[in-house]
């Protein structure tokens, strides 16, 4: 499979952007927490860790109403980039990902996290639901996505 390079397709759709590459470096820790941002949770533990910079800088280009590409190597804290600006807003969001295995394994993380924030949130077996719903291509057709 040939590598997919986002400033292709974005002139093959004939769309203005900027763009900037940059060498891969190990992400930059900021001063700054999950917690100084969202607010204070009911689980300091998992929420009272420095942000990296590309995370904060995601978050306030988000905050700012800009478009965000954010590509950084697996582990590098992408999904928290835009939960920030999501759980601090408390905006809806759609995340798509490429596998079933990794839709799974983030609806739960992002569930941990909304359930951090008090909003309501089941999980059952596989199945997630309340604030965070996974849907894919096995879900029933008759389970009614509410929000």
């Amino acid at each position: 499979m040939d590598n997919c390079d986002a400033a292709e397709v974005l002139k093959n759709l004939k769309t203005s952007f900027i763009a900037h590459v940059q060498k891969a470096t190990p992400p930059i820790r900021e001063n700054v927490t999950f917690e100084d941002v969202v607010g204070k949770s009911a689980c300091s533990s998992q929420t009272s860790f420095k942000l990296y910079k590309h995370q904060l800088e995601c978050f306030n280009a988000l905050s700012q109403g800009k478009n965000v590409v954010l590509t950084a190597s697996t582990g590098s804290g992408k999904t928290e980039a835009w939960l920030l600006y999501a759980l601090a807003g408390k905006k809806r969001v759609l995340a798509l990902y490429p596998t079933k295995a990794l839709a799974n394994d983030q609806s739960h993380r992002i569930a941990k996290y909304y359930k951090c924030y008090n909003f309501d949130v089941h999980e059952k077996g596989e199945a997630v639901y309340g604030a965070v719903v996974r849907y894919d291509g096995d879900t029933s057709k008759s389970k009614e996505v509410k929000g």
